[in-house]
């Protein structure tokens, strides 16, 4: 999706809503607003709204319109996967999505970084031409928070983590990384807001909070 289209798109979008209330519009019409704008605002990192929107043009697509109901999925199924909800096989076979998003699905599903990047690279055109990329690539950040929020049950109710507890967590779904790489996730899932706590560089551990250490993953988006 180029610059020009995204400033283009929200220009007519606001106009419209301006001049005749969505209520007013004929379903058919308000399923395409519906569409344009839940893009519009996951490209604006409002996630939670473009899911809402997004769901509303599913929910009311005419059930014979194949390539539209595929269409907003394209864009609806990661979305849901930030907000740790996995599609059905069964669904992403009924539109044509199941080679795209199986194995997303599936790498979220298992907590392994790799697969997702693996199925970042075999499918990197579609989600590219699709503009879905960055979204699919944020989905790490769950499979982390995830990961990370297993360990920290595992050992409960220490708070405290030495950084290679973490990094062992990664080696057991096949993710090799150095310890000052996981010193980096972390410090990125602390950042973002995905964990609540601090790094003790001086003693390489992982300082989590005692309440809420892992917010629900709708507080993040």
């Amino acid at each position: 999706m180029s610059v020009q289209w995204y400033d283009e798109c929200s220009m007519v979008l606001q106009a419209m809503s301006a001049i005749l209330p969505l209520e007013m519009l004929a379903m058919a019409d308000r399923v395409v607003y519906s569409y344009y704008t839940g893009r519009l605002a996951v490209l604006d990192d409002q996630f939670l709204k473009g899911a809402e929107l997004l769901t509303f043009a599913l929910e009311h697509c005419h059930k014979s319109a194949h390539k539209n109901r595929r269409r907003i999925l394209t864009h609806l199924i990661p979305v849901k996967l930030l907000c740790g909800v996995l599609p059905s096989q069964e669904l992403l076979e009924r539109n044509g999505l199941s080679d795209k998003y199986s194995q997303v699905a599936e790498a979220v599903r298992r907590g392994s970084p790799d697969l997702l990047q693996q199925a970042l690279v075999e499918n990197e055109d579609f989600f590219i031409d699709t503009s879905t990329f960055l979204i699919v690539e944020k989905l790490k950040n769950v499979i982390y928070r995830n990961l990370f929020k297993a360990v920290m049950k595992a050992q409960a109710p220490e708070s405290r983590f030495p950084v290679h507890y973490f990094q062992a967590a990664l080696r057991v779904k096949g993710t090799e990384m150095e310890l000052d790489e996981v010193e980096c996730v972390l410090a990125t899932l602390i950042a973002s807001g995905f964990m609540k706590g601090y790094i003790s560089h001086q003693h390489s551990k992982v300082v989590l909070s005692l309440k809420n250490a892992f917010p629900p993953l709708t507080q993040m988006l």
